[in-house]
């Protein structure tokens, strides 16, 4: 681990594993947490208020990586947002308006 603008932070890319969880604890940070399995990582993030679950499906170089969105947690809540960001509806929203 190692500070950089007040911010410690680890030395590696990433910690282990192919399964993310990602939760937000207070609306200004954002953690994550990660599994070899998703059955430890459902368990881990069922104490979690708002957490989606991320599989590995790709990493380049540990810079480039490409995760898919498992059905767990807010799952449903994320899809539903995005395909009304998709057809505009939240546009103005989002725009602070």
């Amino acid at each position: 681990m190692e500070e950089k603008r007040g911010v410690t932070v680890s030395t590696r890319s990433y910690e282990r594993g192919l399964i993310k969880v990602v939760w937000i604890d207070n609306n200004e940070f954002i953690y994550s947490k990660m599994f070899d399995d998703e059955k430890p990582a459902e368990k881990f993030a069922k104490d979690k208020k708002d957490y989606l679950i991320f599989k590995l499906v790709r990493q380049n170089d540990m810079e480039d990586f490409t995760w898919k969105l498992l059905k767990y947690g807010r799952y449903d809540v994320y899809k539903f947002l995005f395909n009304q960001y998709k057809k505009g509806l939240l546009s103005g929203w989002l725009k602070g308006k």
